[in-house]
Formats: C-alpha cells, structure tokens, sequence
C-alpha cells in the first residue's frame, strides 16, 4: 500500500510539473560553404525536428521529383536530380544535389543547386537564394507539421490504451463486488442448508433413540425380528452421519466463501488506487495531447 502511496505522490507532482514541454522548433535555413560530390560548394541547410529519417528520404526524394521527368538518383551518400525543372527558382533546366544527417535535433538536409552560372548563394543571386530558402522552408515546415502530427497520433493511440485500461479496472472493480454480493447469498444460503440439516439430524437422532428402545423391549424376540430392527438402527445411524458430514462441509464452504470475500475486499481497494493512478496518467497523457495540439498549430 505504501509503495502505491508513493506512485499516487509521484504521479501527481508528475501532472502539475507538465509546463512548456513542447516548445516551438522554427525551421530556418542556413546558408555556407559544405563538401559534395563535385567539391567544396554553397549549401543551403536546414534542421527538421522529430521526422523519421526513411520518412524524410521518400518525402524529400518526391520532393525533387516533383514537375521534373527526369530520375531522381542516388550516389555515394547523396541524392541528386539532373537538368530538373523548378520554375519557382528558376526558368532554366537545374541540378540538385542533397545529402541528410540523423543528429540529436533531427534530420539536416544540406542541398545544392546548380545552374548553368554555377552554385546558387545569396552573394551569386539573391533572388535565386530567396526563392530556394521559401521553397525549403515549406519542405521543412511540411515535414515537420508531419512529424508532429504522427506524434499527436500516437499520443491519442496512448490515451485511448490508458482509458481502455481504466475501463477495464472498472469493470473488474464492478465484478469483484458482484461476486462479494454473491458470495454473501451463497453464504446465506449455506446457513440455511445447515438449520435444516442441524433439525434433520435432531429428528434422526430422536428417530435413534426410539429404535434402540423398540431393540430394548424386543429383545426376547426371534433372531429374525432382531436382525430386522438392527438394519433400521444401523441405516439411521448412518444417516445421521451423512448429515454430520454435510454439516461440517457446508461450514468449511462458509469459511472459503468468507475468505473470498475479503480477498475480494482487499482487491477491491489496490483496484481503487491503481484507478487513482490511471486517471492521473489519462489526465496527463491529455495535458500531453494538448501541448502536441499546439506545436502543430504554431508550425
């Protein structure tokens, strides 16, 4: 009980201390000089939180696909489009090269775009530069609006499992005090069994005592008579024990019934404190949610 006590303790201060857990990760673009396949070059970088790796690959991968018919190819770590066509950048066929890093903060995306005048930079082209750092914003704000949402879905997948699991206490709760009202009807029927049997044995036993006294007086009777009354002695006796035995079965089954009862009693209360637990833990999985609601929202 103690060691509940403390979870109960625990998971409280837990649900009160939920304050900013999820603040904004702005997606910027970094620009400067990084290797490639084809040298040192101008590189625009940018950081997605959260977003799992092979779901950036194939994101970005029809990312550079997208409006171009050429092959997107992958060589030596690198990712690359050749003579594709992006007219938010520029009205020229262009060459596009990426890699990605798993890091602590996420997954940066370091691209180059080539043109015929060489590496696009802001130095080189400012308009070209703009247009590629709104173009991968989107990208990045895309995925990462993504990513948060698989985690809203998997956070509501954890709250539905908790609150089945509180339905589930419940119900178990519900049937331990069904079976407690009905092992007190059983008990109480097992009482009633055992007044019957306790008269039953009452009449036998007298039924007993006037057998042996017929014995009594017929004693100068023939063998036959004798043996006759005997037999009737004899099955009331064994009568009478049948019902002895019933009797002290039909105690042993009160104390069993008893003992479920508090069995039953004290599942009842662990039952009631792990219910306190779970709604703890539902109340803060939904305190969770909603810091998910409103990162996805700020993207």
């Amino acid at each position: 009980m103690k060691l509940i006590n403390t979870k109960f303790i625990m998971m409280t201060i837990m649900l009160f201390s939920i304050v900013n857990l999820f603040g904004q990760n702005e997606i910027e673009i970094r620009e400067g000089k990084k290797m490639m396949s084809l040298g040192e070059s101008n590189a625009f970088m940018i950081m997605v939180p959260q977003i799992n790796v092979k779901e950036f690959e194939k994101n970005w991968g029809k990312k550079l696909k997208e409006g171009s018919k050429e092959k997107v190819e992958k060589a030596n770590d690198e990712m690359f489009i050749l003579n594709a066509v992006k007219k938010r950048i520029t009205s020229e066929p262009i060459n596009i090269y990426s890699r990605f890093y798993e890091t602590p903060n996420g997954i940066e995306l370091v691209v180059f775009y080539q043109t015929l005048n060489g590496f696009i930079s802001t130095e080189g082209d400012h308009e070209k530069a703009s247009a590629v750092k709104v173009v991968l914003t989107e990208f990045g704000e895309e995925m990462y609006r993504l990513a948060v949402e698989n985690e809203l879905s998997n956070e509501n997948s954890a709250l539905k499992s908790l609150e089945k699991d509180l339905d589930k206490m419940i119900k178990d709760n519900e049937k331990m005090h069904k079976d407690i009202s009905s092992f007190e009807r059983e008990i109480e029927r097992t009482k009633q069994e055992i007044a019957e049997n306790l008269g039953d044995q009452e009449r036998l036993s007298r039924d007993i005592e006037i057998q042996k006294e017929v014995l009594h007086r017929i004693a100068g009777a023939t063998e036959e008579q004798l043996e006759v009354q005997q037999k009737k002695l004899d099955g009331l006796e064994r009568d009478r024990k049948k019902l002895i035995k019933q009797n002290e079965k039909m105690h042993v089954d009160i104390d069993n019934l008893e003992a479920k009862i508090r069995d039953r009693e004290r599942d009842i209360v662990k039952n009631n404190e792990e219910q306190k637990l779970k709604t703890i833990e539902i109340t803060s999985q939904k305190e969770v949610i909603l810091n998910v609601k409103k990162k996805l929202k700020s993207i």
